[in-house]
């Protein structure tokens, strides 16, 4: 790269106050709190993943192998179930509210045709209209037309939310399709609500406005580690820095957009307040935790702190590193992170009803990425979290329903076995021939 091509920046760069004592110790009892209640819900989580691998897979029997019969009628239903549960072109209605929206009319369509006989009496004879009649057909349009301002606002409302489905990469009807497989083989899925305003941008992997808000986070991490030093001149992420600064400026005129998003987290990164009682309404819970696997850089573009190594890395599956690298030595797998120089951070979004905070903290880092503060967006229930469910059942020990997988996995197995002996059976009835021994020469063997 030529000496005249490196991008000179001054970046003053506000030095973070240390966290106070009292600080750490909240943010450490968060994360503590969260691993507890994650370890609270091993068993339906780990009971997710094998219906995930069983519809996968069409069988669940550890003796159960590919050389065995398998026909995967669990996919089948996954597929057939979605299609008959997911409209092809949802459409949100949003209509105004019921209320009582006359003062003096009674809503009774005899007494307002004798109000307009009355009003068209006086007219005719030239008379003064009746008070009563006069307040009464004033009091109906004055309620009629607030009527007409609020299905304006609804048909409004309509718009925008139509807007902003679309606005959504991947679009939001191909990921309510993905949610409603996912309550299908899981048991249980999650819509998240948020909003990106300018300048700013959302953690979830799976909720992004298209525009160029991605590209100017990664353009300013990289000219401020170049400005501090941390990047050298001859280091590949500068010619990087220069390729996205071209391709940036070459674009057309493109603003940051703000809007409404939806994320679909995974059925097991949701981690519920072991007092819930109800999923549907998380009934009982006083907080609830999104569990994200994010890159440094994105923690530092997102969030704008470098943690340097002051967390705990994991690798891609969700396994500590040092763990990760264990398990991959015992069982022979492939390691997918060696041309990584550092491991994933687990980040949390903790959200407590009672203090009415927005909590943001990683795993293994002592402060918060971000300042707690009010959800992004208000919604009845504090969570903008919302659960989906099929299956519900009542019992006082079961938080999660079972899974259509779950409840079909008798079957699955019972139908391979019957077709595997049957394959068996008529494997061993093939016709058979025998001959006294030297009878054959070697040309008639």
């Amino acid at each position: 790269m030529e000496k005249d091509n490196f991008m000179e920046v001054t970046v003053v760069e506000e030095k973070k106050p240390e966290p106070s004592e009292r600080r750490k110790a909240l943010v450490s009892d968060l994360i503590a709190r969260i691993k507890t209640a994650k370890a609270f819900h091993e068993k339906p989580f780990k009971q997710m993943f094998k219906d995930m691998d069983a519809a996968l897979k069409g069988f669940d029997d550890a003796e159960w192998n590919d050389t065995n019969y398998v026909a995967n009628i669990l996919q089948r239903h996954v597929q057939q179930r979605t299609a008959s549960l997911y409209a092809k072109n949802p459409q949100a209605v949003a209509t105004r509210r019921d209320r009582m929206d006359y003062a003096i009319w009674d809503g009774e369509e005899t007494s307002l045709a004798m109000a307009y006989q009355a009003s068209q009496t006086a007219a005719q004879a030239n008379l003064p209209v009746p008070f009563e009649a006069q307040a009464i057909i004033q009091d109906y349009m004055a309620g009629q037309n607030h009527r007409k301002m609020l299905d304006n606002v609804a048909k409004t409302l309509e718009q925008l939310f139509d807007y902003f489905m679309n606005e959504q990469t991947p679009s939001f009807k191909s990921q309510m399709k993905g949610l409603v497989r996912r309550v299908i083989t899981c048991g249980v899925g999650y819509v998240k609500v948020g909003f990106q305003r300018d300048m700013d941008r959302m953690p979830e992997v799976s909720a992004q406005i298209a525009d160029v808000q991605a590209q100017i986070d990664y353009i300013s991490r990289i000219a401020k580690g170049a400005a501090k030093g941390d990047i050298e001149e001859d280091d590949p992420q500068i010619e990087e820095l220069m390729l996205s600064l071209k391709a940036l400026t070459e674009e057309p005129m493109m603003i940051v957009r703000e809007g409404l998003l939806f994320d679909f987290p995974e059925a097991s990164s949701i981690i519920i307040d072991p007092m819930c009682r109800q999923l549907r309404g998380f009934v009982g819970a006083n907080w609830i935790a999104h569990e994200m696997y994010l890159t440094p850089n994105d923690v530092e573009e997102i969030y704008g702190v470098d943690l340097k190594n002051d967390y705990n890395s994991y690798d891609v599956k969700g396994r500590l590193m040092s763990d990760a690298q264990y398990e991959r030595k015992a069982y022979g797998e492939v390691d997918i992170n060696k041309h990584q120089k550092e491991g994933l951070v687990l980040v949390y979004e903790y959200y407590d009803q009672k203090s009415g905070l927005q909590y943001c903290v990683a795993d293994g880092y002592d402060d918060f990425l971000r300042e707690p503060m009010a959800p992004d967006v208000k919604v009845e229930g504090f969570f903008p979290i919302f659960p989906l469910v099929f299956n519900e059942v009542e019992h006082k020990d079961v938080l999660f329903p079972p899974s259509d997988i779950k409840l079909l996995m008798p079957m699955q197995n019972e139908y391979n076995r019957a077709r595997q002996g049957l394959r068996e059976h008529r494997r061993a009835n093939r016709p058979k021939y025998a001959a006294p021994a030297g009878m054959l020469e070697d040309a008639d063997k």
